[in-house]
């Protein structure tokens, strides 16, 4: 594997000519270029471009201290970045870029790997947002003034395990909820059957004042029973 540095250092002295030719040959870049701001310099044994910078003196690596410079826009970079961002798991984009920057260091590298992470198939299907329903216009029951209970909802709850005596039996609960002011009436019921639900409303008709006109339900079969 002695070769694969070298390999590397040839590859990145080739990307480096073709973008940028005047900083590999020696000449200080331009106040307007992209690297100005990076203060870079030639590498003595390899003839690399590297950023420069105050961190000679820390105990970093080498390669995190003087990242080899790259250009945003070539086939080797977006290999990199790929590559990079498969390794650690898919992870964010400023995450990618951390990783990178202890080796590289792409010029405008932040939008770059920011648009390799939204090509990637993988991440856009798990960060993909769920598609909104519209909504449909609110029933009469729940915008009208009315007195309480006059709309009513209702379902049955549990089963529910109550002592009885001695023996524990199940019971359920039928909730009565108001369509408008959103109240909760609460009744037991010892069954699911249709004999129970009407001796059920029934009290609930006779406890709460006022008619109740509107009963909104599921449509169940003890529901249906009391036609």
């Amino acid at each position: 594997m002695a070769e694969t540095p070298k390999a590397e250092s040839v590859i990145f002295q080739y990307v480096q000519r073709r973008a940028f030719p005047r900083e590999s040959s020696g000449l200080t870049p331009k106040r307007d270029s992209p690297l100005a701001s990076l203060n870079p310099f030639r590498q003595k044994d390899t003839g690399l471009l590297r950023v420069g910078g105050r961190l000679s003196k820390s105990d970093m690596s080498e390669s995190a201290k003087h990242p080899v410079l790259l250009p945003a826009k070539d086939k080797l970079v977006r290999l990199m970045v790929k590559e990079a961002h498969q390794r650690d798991l898919h992870a964010p984009p400023r995450s990618v870029l951390h990783e990178l920057r202890k080796k590289v260091w792409i010029v405008n590298g932040l939008s770059v790997v920011k648009k390799m992470c939204r090509e990637c198939l993988h991440c856009r299907r798990m960060l993909a947002r769920p598609s909104g329903q519209k909504m449909g216009d609110l029933p009469k029951a729940r915008i009208t003034v009315g007195h309480c209970f006059q709309s009513v909802g209702l379902d049955f709850m549990g089963p529910f395990r109550v002592k009885v005596r001695r023996a524990v039996e199940k019971r359920w609960v039928c909730i009565f909820t108001c369509m408008k002011v959103r109240a909760v009436h609460l009744e037991l019921v010892p069954d699911l059957t249709t004999s129970s639900f009407i001796n059920c409303l029934e009290r609930f008709v006779s406890t709460r004042p006022g008619p109740v006109e509107d009963i909104f339900c599921d449509n169940g079969t003890n529901f249906r029973g009391t036609e």
